[in-house]
Formats: structure tokens, C-alpha cells, sequence
């Protein structure tokens, strides 16, 4: 049984390069070939800028009696830059203006605003937009930039903010996860 299994593999072995050497003896032997090239075009969405795709925001440490008296935290500011931006105009499909865009944040919510996790209690995170609204988990967020010729970029500005949630506070650490996602309409 051995002997009949090695006979089959080195038959097969023997087979393959007989097969492969018959290809290639039938080549052109004239010297030509061909290349086959596959592509597409898409209206894609901007270009996300590499120092905007993962963030770390340090919040800082806030006193409590900051969140008791106030309840809120000074907010902390970051960015979201975009580049190479495609210029659509939205009936003809031709490089003439702008297209609208919208942002949405995701991530483990209570009603308007993003959940934190770890031993920190009382506080959640409200997310704004530069001109101070309030961006709720899930919900699609109007942009109003223009992009800039030649580069077609933008830079979108943001601020988190803790704040209470009328709860019990807790001192202790905190952290959570907000993804971002970018869609053309």
C-alpha cells in the first residue's frame, strides 16, 4: 500500500512537470505575448489623513468636586483631517462642486451621549462639532465644508467632553472606544 501511495505521488510529480514543460514548448515562439489588465474607476470617499485614523484623547484628571459643582469637565479638542477629496457635482457626475458628506460616531451610548467603562462612575462623554452641537451616537452629522482646490482637503474639528450623568460618582480611571465613519449622499 506504501509502495502503490509513493508510485501514485511520484506519478502525479512526473505528470505535473511533463505538463508544465508541454506549456511552455507550446508558447509563441515568435517572441509575443499578451497582458490582461483589469481596473476600476470609483467615486470614492475621501482620503481619512493617517494621524486622524486611530486617536488617543487624554482626558486629563478631573477633580470630582469639579463634576459635582459644574458637571462637566473642560472639554478637549481633536481633528479629523481629509485629503484628496472627490469634487462631484451630484446631477452630471462631472468635477464641478462639492458633494455633501456626513459624519457618524459610533459607540457604546446612553441616550445623546457615549458611555465610559472602568472603574470611574457618574460620567459619560458628549461629543460636539466646531460650531458647539451636540453629535449623538448613530445619528448622521451635516458637514458644511468646502474642499479646497487643488488639494480638495478639509480639517473637522471636534471637542469630548465629560460630563455627569446624575448618577453616584465614582472616582477611578475610565475609557471607551468611539469609531467614525465618513459616507457621501
Amino acid at each position: 500500500m506504501k509502495a502503490e501511495k509513493k508510485y501514485l505521488q511520484l506519478l502525479l510529480s512526473v505528470s505535473v512537470m511533463l505538463l508544465s514543460s508541454f506549456s511552455v514548448m507550446s508558447a509563441a515562439p515568435d517572441g509575443h505575448g499578451t497582458v490582461n489588465l483589469s481596473g476600476e474607476i470609483i467615486d470614492s470617499a475621501c482620503s481619512i489623513g493617517t494621524d486622524s485614523l486611530d486617536q488617543t484623547i487624554d482626558m486629563g484628571m478631573v477633580p470630582v468636586s469639579l463634576l459635582r459643582q459644574s458637571g462637566r469637565a473642560p472639554p478637549k479638542s481633536f481633528n479629523i483631517e481629509l485629503y484628496d477629496c472627490t469634487v462631484v457635482h451630484q446631477s452630471s457626475r462631472d468635477l464641478l462642486s462639492p458633494r455633501s458628506f456626513q459624519m457618524i460616531f459610533e459607540g457604546p451610548q446612553n441616550g445623546d451621549y457615549f458611555t465610559v467603562e472602568g472603574e470611574a462612575r457618574g460620567v459619560q462623554l458628549a461629543l460636539f462639532n466646531s460650531q458647539g452641537t451636540l453629535i449623538k451616537p448613530g445619528e448622521p452629522m451635516a458637514e458644511d465644508k468646502m474642499f479646497s482646490t487643488p488639494n480638495r482637503s478639509a480639517v473637522l474639528n471636534y471637542e469630548l467632553q465629560l460630563v455627569a450623568d446624575n448618577k453616584p460618582f465614582k472616582i477611578g480611571t475610565y475609557h471607551t472606544l468611539i469609531g467614525f465613519k465618513l459616507e457621501y449622499y
